[in-house]
């Protein structure tokens, strides 16, 4: 192999990996909703039935009003607990902390109209 060849395996092997997205499959009842924990991607598909009602749900903070504004699972690695129908994910740095509490309750199964509860709360 040549200089240049081992100068491009060395750069390869310098880019740092990106980490694999952390999913969590949230389903009660007829409905169903991935969470995202570690992407701008946040909530993603709430099914009600198999019909989705929700394309993307996500939060963004910033700390003065000059800063952009930045996706909160770009504060901090997520931790995170979940339980039944309850997900509760927090962000946090030196400064301050996020929590993010998703719950979803869904109805029965080929009921004749169909009923789904999804909740976001935030703490700040």
């Amino acid at each position: 192999m040549n200089k240049t060849g081992w100068l491009l395996v060395l750069a390869l092997a310098l880019i740092p990996a990106r980490s694999r997205a952390q999913l969590e499959t949230m389903a009660d009842g007829n409905s169903q909703a991935n969470v995202f924990l570690n992407l701008p991607s946040g909530v993603e598909n709430w099914l009600v039935e198999g019909q989705n009602l929700l394309q993307q749900e996500w939060f963004w903070y910033r700390v003065r009003p000059s800063d952009s504004p930045r996706t909160i699972d770009r504060l901090s690695a997520p931790t995170y607990t979940y339980a039944g129908n309850m997900l509760s994910d927090t962000y946090a740095n030196a400064q301050f902390s996020i929590q993010a509490v998703f719950t979803l309750a869904g109805g029965r199964r080929a009921a004749a109209f169909p009923v789904s509860t999804s909740r976001s709360l935030l703490r700040i």
